[in-house]
């Protein structure tokens, strides 16, 4: 899986103006491994925020996001805009996988009662931007996970990392991290296959 592009607008300290980080241009392209550094407050954990929030409705301090939880925690949906009547805000990440690319979208807005309306998403192909066939809010994730090959857990630990986590990585048992990685490389199906001939074998 392989991070493009990613756009949002109204999100945690960001107000108003869209902003745009584009993976697909040099040097973020061809660097394949980098760190997002920066002082407090410069965003870094907004950009994770944004691309777990668009893929799988979840963000790391969080965990799900309602419309309740932007009432209720202030935060996510920047505050001032938050304030404003018909606000919205939004979260957008572009990605391939085995060649083939989509966008996952995530956003809230405002209706005419100020009240917040509960979030969207959707999944489209790109280029042509067709739209796929879901039904229910709760099935956007489950689709991203199954086109990603992980779920939002192991998304976490292993193509984003927020501070802290790849300690925590490091730290797994040995297991869990030998599954991990088996799963983000594909090479779960050589353990499938070992098993398989290992019973081959025992039943001859």
């Amino acid at each position: 899986m392989k991070i493009l592009r990613t756009r949002f607008k109204n999100i945690n300290s960001f107000y108003n103006e869209p902003c745009c980080v584009d993976f697909s241009i040099n040097p973020l392209a061809v660097s394949g491994l980098f760190i997002i550094s920066g002082p407090t407050g410069a965003g870094k954990s907004t950009l994770l925020d944004v691309i777990t929030l668009a893929l799988y409705n979840e963000i790391p301090r969080f965990g799900s996001i309602s419309k309740n939880d932007i009432k209720t925690l202030g935060s996510i949906v920047n505050l001032k805009a938050a304030g404003e009547p018909k606000s919205e805000a939004y979260a957008e990440v572009e990605y391939e996988v085995k060649g083939r690319q989509y966008r996952s979208r995530w956003s809230i807005a405002r209706n005419r009662n100020n009240e917040w309306n509960n979030y969207q998403m959707e999944i489209a192909e790109l280029p042509s931007g067709n739209l796929l066939d879901i039904k229910g809010l709760a099935n956007f994730p489950k689709k991203n996970a199954e086109i990603i090959g992980l779920n939002y857990e192991q998304f976490v630990k292993s193509i984003v990392l927020a501070q802290g986590s790849f300690a925590e990585f490091l730290r797994a048992k040995a297991h869990d991290r030998s599954k991990l990685l088996e799963d983000i490389t594909g090479q779960h199906i050589y353990r499938q296959l070992g098993r398989a001939s290992f019973e081959r074998d025992r039943q001859h």
